[in-house]
């Protein structure tokens, strides 16, 4: 495919991404605004998928296993591991604060 949208860690790729030294854009976010909105996201789903506690207790599982990921953390750091462990890989990083801050 000529685009691959994953929430993966770097790890979880295709081998094909290293192999071919597909370019790569890693945008990150800052947590709090990835929690909060995850949040308000997962609150206002009526189906299983839908999240009924408080903010309090989401807040602890994100801090202590993350969510569908994994955790949030571990995530960053796999990526920023795996993107220094591959200088040749062509690597484009930005946050989206940035691209709101500067969306052209």
């Amino acid at each position: 495919p000529r685009v691959f949208f994953s929430h993966l860690c770097f790890r979880h790729l295709p081998l094909q991404v290293l192999e071919k030294k597909v370019k790569v854009v890693h945008l990150t976010r800052n947590p709090k605004d990835t929690f909060v909105s995850l949040f308000v996201h997962l609150s206002e789903m009526t189906n299983e998928m839908g999240y009924s506690g408080t903010w309090d207790q989401f807040f602890q599982v994100m801090l202590e296993w993350g969510f569908w990921h994994g955790n949030y953390f571990d995530h960053l750091l796999d990526w920023e591991r795996e993107i220094e462990a591959h200088p040749n890989l062509p690597t484009f990083v930005s946050s989206y604060e940035d691209m709101k801050r500067d969306p052209v």
